[in-house]
């Protein structure tokens, strides 16, 4: 047998990559991983992943993206870990364990503060990867549509139609008009709604809807449709041409409900939604994340925190965690009540779980 070896990827290695990822994770029918994940699969760009290796054959990957995450004027560096896939024939070796060490020692060394995970199971737990962050999941019903649809953009006319490829250089301004965010271009925005990476998961229909006011497009959402319910994976724009939008999306005929993500320092867009009567559930944001280094996060965050630190030398991991971004369950966590104290308001993150989920 011969020695495993565990490297990042080199050149044409990622179409093996692909072709694992097809066979752990897809079904006849559904698309190719290659294209749903492109920032993690094409020859185009500059591949940071890992694998292990049994001589020339990869049996074990780690797909590894960079993001730059803007908090206000802040900018926090950060990877997201995804399409973590290992071949039958080779599990039970602790190769994701191996794997997964030398991501975090790459990442660390890369100057990243922050590692997002797409998963929450015990390879990552273990690895001090915890959740995070807070979102409002809410079900919009035809009847809270109707109420929500007259929280619009202050008296003025909003139309809702499908977007137009001509709409891509708006939709990205929508976009980069938003505090918190990933970070992207026009070109990776377009490839991101292209690729349908959540859609094509879930096996749904994707859709793209903009709302105009004044004559300019001022909000945009990515919807799912599948059977009779839809789900917002990705929405842009302030909560007065937002909450239209959502409710257009809503009262669409053929679906009964429609749920949204709202992370919780979307304040203006929870309040409409609250006020229409749509339902909602408190949850952690997708998937779970590591401080890769504090101090390092908190210089990367001077220009949010304005000269505010976090007490945290008595914190764990999970700890830390929940007091940088808050969690659901915060009252289980021993001591994080203080250092939240310490720190202000949670510190703000998207939402991980749409375009740009890895």
């Amino acid at each position: 047998m011969n020695a495993m070896h565990i490297r990042m990827l080199r050149g044409r290695e990622l179409s093996d990559a692909a072709a694992l990822s097809d066979r752990i994770f897809r079904e006849p029918g559904q698309s190719s991983m290659a294209d749903a994940f492109p920032y993690i699969f094409s020859n185009a760009i500059r591949s940071v992943s890992y694998g292990a290796f049994d001589g020339d054959k990869l049996v074990s990957f780690f797909g590894l993206v960079p993001w730059v995450v803007r908090v206000g004027e802040a900018r926090v560096q950060a990877f997201s870990i995804g399409s973590v896939c290992t071949d039958p024939a080779s599990r039970g070796q602790g190769l994701a364990s191996r794997i997964l060490d030398e991501v975090i020692a790459f990442a660390d060394r890369s100057g990243a503060s922050l590692l997002f995970v797409s998963g929450s199971r015990s390879l990552y737990t273990r690895a001090h990867c915890c959740p995070f962050g807070r979102v409002r999941r809410y079900t919009i019903s035809s009847d809270a549509a109707s109420r929500l649809a007259t929280s619009g953009a202050g008296g003025a006319s909003v139309i809702v139609r499908e977007a137009e490829p001509s709409d891509l250089f708006a939709m990205h301004a929508v976009a980069a008009a938003m505090p918190v965010r990933f970070e992207t271009d026009v070109n990776g925005l377009g490839a991101l709604m292209q690729a349908e990476a959540v859609a094509s998961t879930m096996k749904a229909k994707q859709s793209v809807f903009v709302a105009e006011a004044a004559g300019e497009v001022q909000a945009f959402a990515v919807v799912a449709f599948r059977a009779e319910r839809a789900s917002v994976v990705e929405w842009a724009g302030p909560a007065e041409t937002a909450a239209p939008l959502l409710a257009a999306c809503a009262a669409m005929p053929e679906i009964s409900a429609l749920e949204v993500p709202v992370p919780m320092h979307e304040t203006a867009l929870r309040e409409r939604l609250d006020a229409s009567g749509a339902t909602a559930l408190d949850e952690n944001n997708q998937g779970t994340v590591r401080i890769l280094n504090a101090a390092r996060l908190l210089r990367q965050l001077n220009p949010w925190l304005e000269g505010k630190t976090l007490e945290a030398e008595a914190l764990s991991p999970e700890q830390l965690v929940a007091a940088c971004f808050g969690r659901v369950d915060m009252d289980a966590l021993e001591s994080t009540a203080h250092a939240a104290r310490s720190s202000r308001e949670p510190i703000p993150l998207p939402y991980t779980g749409g375009i740009y989920f890895i």
